[in-house]
């Protein structure tokens, strides 16, 4: 029997990061005592809206 692929659940989103990279963003959380996925988010949550406002503002 063949295993399907897992997937994200609805709203989760899945970033594949180098480790170089990992390490800076993990740094960037510690220094606003958040946790790396916390920070992520806040960070995801601020662009989506910008790009609301951004589309709004061309309409």
């Amino acid at each position: 029997m063949k295993k399907k692929a897992d997937k994200p659940l609805l709203g989760q989103i899945v970033l594949r990061v180098d480790d170089e990279d990992r390490s800076a963003i993990e740094t960037l959380a510690r220094a606003q005592h958040r946790s790396m996925a916390n920070y992520l988010r806040c960070l995801v949550k601020d662009h989506v809206a910008a790009a609301r406002q951004s589309g709004a503002m061309a309409a």
